[in-house]
C-alpha cells in the first residue's frame, strides 16, 4: 500500500522519534505499511492522518493498534446499522 508508505513518511515528519539511520527509517515504514495492510485503508489513512494532532512522539506498533481497534469497532458499528437498514427495507 503505497499511499501507507506516504502517510507513515508523512507522520515521522510530524512526530518527535529516537535517532535512527535512514535504513533503520525505511525498514520501520516498510515493516508499519505492511502490517497495516491488515486493516482497512479509510480506518489506517484516519489513524495515520490524525496521530500527530495529539501525540508528539513517533508510535509503537501497540500505539497504532489502540487507536486502530476502536476506529475500526465504529466502522463496523455503522455498516451493522446500514446493513440492518438494507434488510428491513427489502432492498436485501
Amino acid at each position: 500500500m503505497d499511499e501507507a508508505r506516504i502517510l507513515l513518511a508523512r507522520l515521522k515528519a510530524k512526530t518527535r522519534s529516537r535517532s535512527e539511520t535512514d535504513s533503520d527509517i525505511a525498514f520501520q515504514i516498510a515493516v508499519y505499511a505492511e502490517d497495516l495492510q491488515e486493516w482497512p485503508a479509510d480506518v489506517a489513512r484516519k489513524v495515520l492522518r490524525e496521530w500527530a494532532n495529539t501525540h508528539p512522539f513517533w508510535p509503537t506498533w501497540a500505539d497504532l493498534v489502540g487507536v486502530l481497534e476502536p476506529v475500526m469497532r465504529k466502522r463496523q458499528a455503522l455498516l451493522d446499522v446500514l446493513d440492518e437498514a438494507v434488510e428491513a427495507s427489502g432492498l436485501a
